[in-house]
């Protein structure tokens, strides 16, 4: 019957306690790589609703775009009409 000798014992204390670390920092890593995703979850969710925010506020102004440019015409037309009306009692005079 051999003896196994202690250097042989220390070498594969080592070598468990190596594989326990591995494990431990796997774990630890995993534990990071999920918060970072639940961080960028956050994020992705806070981006969105700002997109939805400013697509919103964009369709806003161009309604308001809308109706300013008719009330300007409106204005041009009334205008005009008044200076044709103004032109025409000039010319009868």
């Amino acid at each position: 019957m051999s003896m196994i000798s202690p250097v042989c014992i220390i070498r594969e204390m080592f070598y468990v306690h190596d594989i326990i670390c591995l494990y431990f920092q796997r774990e630890e890593l995993m534990f990071y790589v999920h918060d970072i995703t639940c961080l960028y979850f956050q994020r992705e969710d806070v981006l969105l609703s700002e997109m939805d925010a400013t697509g919103q506020a964009f369709e806003d102004m161009q309604e308001q775009n809308t109706r300013l440019l008719q009330q300007l015409r409106e204005k041009d037309d009334a205008n005009f009409k008044l200076m044709s009306e103004v032109c025409a009692g000039y010319c009868t005079n």
